[in-house]
């Protein structure tokens, strides 16, 4: 198993695969993308790798944290503290792509909600 991504513990982190799977405990994240998830639900965990992995390196240079608490709910929390909510990992490249365009257009705006794609909000 390859790792993915990083799961903040109490103890330090779990390093999980593509499908959510801890592949091992550490006491630094490695370097990989961190996510603020249940430690117990691979699936959540698994959608937001998905969301991270979609990502062109573009966008993943911006991205410091994924944070969820169900498949519905995936937000990236920007290095510059902006949200970016996915909802789903369904329909990823349009989200990608409305996400791309919203922060190309309303660059200061703090939250970009992408999770209708057809009907994006930004606040």
């Amino acid at each position: 198993r390859v790792p993915a991504a990083a799961v903040a513990t109490e103890s330090g982190y779990n390093w999980i695969d593509a499908t959510g799977i801890v592949v091992g405990q550490f006491p630094d994240n490695g370097g990989l993308i961190k996510l603020d998830g249940p430690v117990d639900e691979p699936r959540v965990l698994a959608d937001m790798v998905e969301i991270w992995s979609g990502l062109p390196p573009e966008l993943q240079e911006k991205v410091r944290a994924m944070s969820a608490t169900t498949t519905d709910d995936i937000a990236a929390v920007l290095h510059s503290g902006q949200i970016i909510r996915w909802g789903s990992a369904e329909q990823l490249k349009l989200k990608i792509a409305t996400a791309q365009a919203l922060l190309n257009r309303a660059p200061s705006s703090p939250l970009f909600d992408v999770s209708s794609p057809a009907l994006p909000i930004t606040r």
